[in-house]
This record gives structure tokens, sequence and C-alpha cells, in this order.
């Protein structure tokens, strides 16, 4: 059927989390709870958090970034989500590490032990404004305006900055690679995580907050003013992304993916790819005239076309 609208003043909707058949949903007039989107309404939570455009639920507790800070909600308790008492300002990341929750901001980053008190900021990476965080068993990786950080809190290290004079957008663990997209310096690659440092993809390329991989092939929303719009990369025999230029849909905001079809949510309107699962039939038709003879010492010009591509 056709998509309706929910009939509730929300704003903005900036982030949406289900858990347990509640769907939260973080908006530009704060925190609404609908407990079974299937019937009535989203309520709001009547506590002033500001606009919420980060959700993430550990255990029983929901954390709540909003204008106003981090807030936390033990247990869905009857008196609502309670402000944390310190200053984190923006909420950017959260990245859980078994029964630890790490929260990235503008201040620093936060850790948050389960069943434990409130979010502590971590000296070793205090004032530093996290921009993304993504882990890999014990290795946490985090991104920030200064580079990226590496550290093994669980073994006793300490941070270590593994590439440095870069401002970090994101990070995409992408099947054994780390990309970091960076603003002004490109797009850089982590093979080993753990150990390795980062090489450089593509100098030239703008940030990349959007990625799909189908098969061998990663689909990334890339770019920024009128370079924004579809990678296709395919790492095993091309050494960076390629702009499908065929098509403008500006800066991408969104992929998703349902049966054999990618939707791309993007600033020039809605896009699909069809066909995901489907062989390749390039149904190549020789259009050329061929002679009567064919000698196997001299040139032949064939022409050809493509009517699948």
């Amino acid at each position: 059927g056709l998509p309706e609208a929910v009939q509730v003043d929300t704003g903005a909707v900036y982030t949406l989390l289900l858990a347990a058949n509640t769907l939260w949903i973080g908006s530009e007039r704060g925190l609404f709870r609908w407990e079974d989107p299937r019937q009535g309404l989203p309520q709001l939570i009547s506590v002033d958090t500001g606009p919420v455009d980060k959700l993430f639920k550990l255990d029983q507790t929901l954390f709540i970034g909003a204008k106003h800070g981090l807030f936390i909600w033990q247990n869905l308790d009857p008196g609502g989500p309670s402000l944390v008492d310190v200053e984190v300002s923006h909420v950017s990341a959260f990245c859980q590490e078994g029964s630890w929750l790490w929260i990235g901001s503008r201040k620093g980053l936060l850790l948050y032990e389960s069943g434990g008190k409130d979010p502590a900021f971590q000296p070793e990476v205090k004032d530093i404004d996290v921009t993304s965080l993504t882990n890999d068993g014990a290795t946490l990786l985090v991104g920030t305006t200064q580079g990226l950080l590496r550290w093994r809190k669980r073994d006793g290290g300490s941070p270590d900055w593994v590439l440095t004079d870069a401002e970090v957008h994101s990070l995409y663990p992408d099947t054994s690679t780390l990309l970091i997209s960076t603003k002004r310096r490109g797009l850089f690659r982590l093979d080993d995580v753990h150990k390795g440092r980062p090489e450089l993809i593509d100098g030239g390329m703008g940030i990349s907050p959007r990625y799909y991989r189908n098969g061998p092939i990663l689909w990334m929303g890339a770019g920024m003013g009128d370079a924004a719009g579809l990678y296709r990369w395919d790492s095993r025999i091309e050494a960076k992304p390629r702009r499908i230029k065929s098509i403008n849909t500006g800066h991408i905001h969104n992929f998703y993916r349902d049966a054999d079809t990618l939707w791309i949510g993007a600033q020039k309107g809605l896009f699909r790819i069809q066909g995901l699962d489907t062989e390749w039939d390039a149904q190549l038709q020789i259009t050329s005239k061929l002679p009567e003879k064919i000698y196997t010492d001299s040139h032949l010009l064939i022409r050809w076309q493509v009517s699948s591509f």
C-alpha cells in the first residue's frame, strides 16, 4: 500500500530504535514511545531533552543523546529518563563491547559498565571531539577531529594514534577491512585493525557517510556539493571507488534493500537498483557483417553491442 502519515506532531524524525516491540522515536520535539506500532499512536515522553538524534538500548537501559545532553532511562521506570550529571554536549556515537558501552561526545569518550553508575569520561580521551566509534572484539577504534585512535582498554593498553592530522568523519567495518572517511584527506583503509596502519585509497574523495555491500560490490554515498553521488567499488579489480556519472542522486541519505532491489534515498529523490542477485547476461550481439573468408593472419574489425548492462 501507499505510505501514510502518523498523525502525531513529532517534527523532524532523526532516529528510530525498535526494541521488544516498542518503537522509540528520536525527533525534533523530543523522545516518543510507541508501545505497539500496529495500533495506537506514539506518546511524547514528558522530559525536557530537547531534540533527540541518538538512541541505544543496553539490557534494560535506554541511552538518549539529545540537545540538552545525555539521558539514561534505567529499567524504563515510570519516573522517566534522567540527565547524566556530566557535561557531555553532543553525543556522536554509541559502541557496545560486551557489558561495556562506549559513548562518544564532543567533550570526549565516556564508558558505562552495565549495572553500574553513570557513564564516566575516560581521562585518556578527555576533551577530544569524538566523531565515530566501532570495535573489533576488544579493540576499540575512535574517530576524532584530530585523527584515529586505537585502544585495548581491557588488556590494560593505552590509546594509540594510528592516523593523525585528519578529521575522521565516519568509520565503516567492511568485511575484514575498516574504511575511514576523513574530511579533506580522502578515504583510507585499515586492513589489520589490531596492529596495522591506515593506507590511503583516494585522497580526492569527499566524505563517505553511507555504505551498502552486495557480494563483491560496495555501494557508497560519498562526495560533497556537486561531487556528491553514488559510487561503486569492486576492490578485487578496482584500486578505488568510481562515481556512477549516469545518474545524479545528489547527497545520499540512506540505502535500504528489499528482496532483489536496493533503494536509495537521496537529495534528488528516490532511486533504485534492481537485480542485485541476478546473474549478468550482457546479451552481446555482433552487428558487423563478417566476410565470407576470415584469414588468421589479418586484423578483423568487429562491431558489437550490449543490451543489458
